[in-house]
């Protein structure tokens, strides 16, 4: 079993994810839309480039897709050792 305070374990988790996929997008939740402005406001942000929105387990999302600037060619990361709190705490069991 892999020894989370040992950093190459890290590494060979991220290494099972190529291509990186949680690495070209991010999500975070939403209000759900109740009226006409609401959904208005949904389509504006629809209307740009790369913007998606979904709905999972009843909560709402907006998705972003963009690529991380840190990825590098071959889709792994640039920083790993310094990367942010957020890509360290992320969980290959729970992304795609």
């Amino acid at each position: 079993m892999a020894n989370n305070n040992n950093p190459r374990d890290n590494i060979d988790q991220c290494e099972k994810c190529l291509p990186a996929f949680c690495c070209n997008y991010f999500a975070f939740g939403i209000d759900e839309p109740e009226d006409r402005k609401d959904y208005e406001s949904l389509l504006w942000k629809l209307a740009h480039e790369k913007v998606s929105i979904y709905v999972y387990r009843k909560q709402w999302y907006i998705m972003i897709h963009t690529r991380c600037n840190f990825l590098t060619a071959d889709n792994k990361c640039g920083i790993y050792e310094n990367r942010p709190y957020l890509c360290k705490e992320h969980s290959v069991e729970n992304c795609e």
